[in-house]
């Protein structure tokens, strides 16, 4: 299995959306939850001051299952409960910046 690409601590790499996150948490959720077909993007900012930890970690468990990344929901439960700012940018990040994972297909 893999790693992530990008560090979880490293969410300053990005500053525009370390910003975005920090003052708009919903948007970055919402944008992760649409890319990861968790549910549409005005659902999530709505549901978000509510239930944003379950949502940030559902987006957490489905990027890692997308990209083949070592972990658990138990952990991703934690990060979005006590980082969730680092832990949003960081799927944002996997998901918008990193390649796509490689695959061989038979001919």
């Amino acid at each position: 299995m893999g790693q992530w690409t990008f560090e979880l601590c490293g969410c300053f790499e990005n500053c525009s959306l370390c910003l975005l996150t920090w003052l708009a948490p919903c948007v970055t959720a919402g944008h992760n939850a649409e890319d990861t077909g968790q549910g549409s993007f005005i659902a999530c900012c709505v549901v978000y001051p509510f239930a944003g930890w379950w949502f940030t970690a559902q987006s957490r468990k489905k990027t890692r299952e997308m990209r083949g990344i070592d972990g658990s929901f138990g952990q991703d439960l934690l990060l979005a409960c006590f980082l969730p700012w680092c832990t949003m940018v960081q799927i944002a990040r996997e998901l918008r910046d990193a390649p796509a994972p490689q695959t061989m297909q038979r001919s």
